[in-house]
């Protein structure tokens, strides 16, 4: 016998977990404003609260910058916190986040200085055919 959830999509997809990663440069000038901890891990615990949320934090020191092929295959939603180091990403790591994000695969919520990855940098990887 199928469970009354099984047999209404609307259900079944409202208990399916949406996976979150908050990726975050991690300046330790942001232990003032957040004491122990870094933006990102702050932003992490506030969505944890929210019961269909998986959350994860990444940041720019771990391999890969945190965004991995591996990691970002478990991602839906990428909060992207950043001030100043977005140029130093390597071109591998913006490239798998861009490719997601058109395929459809990836949702990107872009704060603060966010913008510069998803406007300036992302686009330095646009062949003319994109443009």
């Amino acid at each position: 016998m199928k469970s009354p959830a099984a047999s209404h999509p609307e259900t079944a997809q409202e208990t399916t977990p949406v996976r979150v990663l908050v990726w975050d440069e991690r300046q330790p000038e942001q232990h003032v404003g957040y004491g122990d901890a870094f933006l990102g891990e702050t932003l992490a615990k506030g969505l944890r609260a929210y019961p269909r949320l998986q959350v994860g934090d990444a940041f720019y020191d771990e391999a890969e910058h945190g965004l991995g092929e591996e990691r970002l295959n478990q991602t839906d939603v990428l909060v992207w916190w950043s001030h100043r180091r977005n140029v130093e990403l390597s071109d591998e790591a913006v490239a798998r986040v861009k490719q997601r994000v058109l395929a459809g695969k990836l949702a990107l919520i872009a704060l603060h200085s966010a913008h510069s990855v998803s406007y300036t940098h992302l686009r330095a990887h646009e062949t003319e055919a994109e443009l």
